[in-house]
């Protein structure tokens, strides 16, 4: 015999106004494998209306949850100025585009995002004390084999593998994180090579 957990949680809405109070009603059972719950709503003192977790039709319009598939993916170019700018607000911006999470169609397990273009790595800006302060470090495996390097360096020698280890930190560690990643361009001056895929500028894609 299957055990239920019933919980109902009350949430009011509209308390400091002088409208009717507007409140809902969550009652949701659940399973080892699925929540057989319900949602109540109730206005005013009028009847319920039942509204399950399931996709309904409400008002003859079937209510069905979008999900992109690969082969319908468009993708776009799109252009990253970091010149003069906090080098982790480049990479977040970057890493939003790579997933596609800008897009109304984003949807989690597919590969929903753009093509990114970052130009002018070696002017992006590091806050604080972060050129004196903050470590690149590798290791070879064996005993001894750690490697240093400040980022004052790192920004001198390979500000686009700096760049580009901004934004790994942000995209998921698995398939997906490795495919946007490979859609990520970063170079050290304002050219890049790119100019036949119509790439624009992040504030006239939007």
């Amino acid at each position: 015999m299957t055990s239920y957990t019933r919980k109902t949680i009350h949430i009011d809405l509209l308390l400091l106004t002088g409208k009717p109070t507007l409140w809902y009603k969550y009652t949701c059972c659940f399973t080892r494998s699925r929540c057989a719950g319900t949602e109540s709503v109730y206005y005013d003192g009028r009847p319920s209306v039942k509204v399950g977790l399931t996709p309904k039709r409400q008002g003859g319009i079937p209510l069905k949850t979008f999900m992109a598939r690969p082969e319908t993916v468009q993708r776009k170019w799109i252009v990253l100025d970091a010149a003069n700018v906090p080098m982790g607000h480049t990479a977040a911006q970057a890493a939003i585009l790579l997933r596609g999470k800008h897009k109304p169609e984003f949807t989690p397990h597919v590969d929903t995002g753009d093509f990114v273009i970052i130009i002018n790595a070696e002017k992006a800006v590091l806050t604080g004390r972060k050129l004196e302060q903050k470590v690149y470090r590798t290791h070879s495996g064996y005993v001894g084999g750690l490697k240093e390097t400040k980022y004052r360096l790192l920004m001198q020698s390979r500000p686009e593998f700096a760049m580009e280890l901004a934004v790994r930190g942000m995209l998921p560690k698995n398939s997906l994180g490795r495919g946007a990643l490979g859609r990520l361009k970063v170079y050290k001056g304002a050219e890049h090579p790119h100019e036949a895929q119509r790439p624009v500028m992040y504030g006239a894609a939007q």
